[in-house]
């Protein structure tokens, strides 16, 4: 995580890309993506000027994170991988994340410990709440099945344990 975080450093918009990587981050560890590699991240090179390829120091350039793509509960599969493929603080094992390794993390990576915090209890509540909606809506179209009955509650138990870890301190 500390090279994506840096390469982005050197995008035209290193403060908001680095936002976006930091938000992603934090969703993919509560949605329990452990197939989060660093491959899952791109950058976006554009150019308005062809004679532009790939150089920053040249008008009408621009570098940016791509939007986030592959994001998907694999921690309900029991046959996938209980380990994330990028590390928090020191750990690989999201039941192990606690605080401390998300500010070892933000230390790591030159980002605000707070406003990591703050975009971790945000998500928790949209996903908590989306992941509701959807599987009421899901159930009503006769789609209620032991798939999103498990990523539900997946979701409810690590949004529940991340809560109560924060609010524990």
């Amino acid at each position: 995580l500390k090279d994506c975080f840096d390469l982005l450093r050197e995008t035209t918009t290193p403060v908001i890309d680095r936002n976006r990587l930091a938000q992603g981050v934090v969703f993919n560890y509560l949605i329990g993506n452990n197939d989060a590699h660093g491959k899952n991240f791109s950058l976006l090179h554009r150019s308005s000027n062809p004679a532009a390829a790939f150089s920053s120091r040249v008008k009408g350039y621009q570098l940016e994170l791509a939007p986030l793509y592959d994001l998907l509960s694999t921690r309900i599969y029991e046959s996938l991988t209980r380990k994330m493929a990028m590390k928090i603080g020191s750990k690989y094992e999201v039941d192990y994340v606690e605080p401390r390794h998300w500010e070892q993390l933000c230390k790591d990576i030159g980002y605000s410990y707070r406003m990591l915090k703050e975009t971790l209890f945000t998500q928790m509540d949209v996903i908590l709440s989306a992941a509701q909606e959807e599987k009421e809506r899901l159930k009503d179209d006769g789609f209620g099945t032991e798939t999103v009955e498990a990523i539900t509650r997946f979701l409810d138990q690590q949004c529940t344990r991340t809560f109560k870890r924060f609010n524990n301190r």
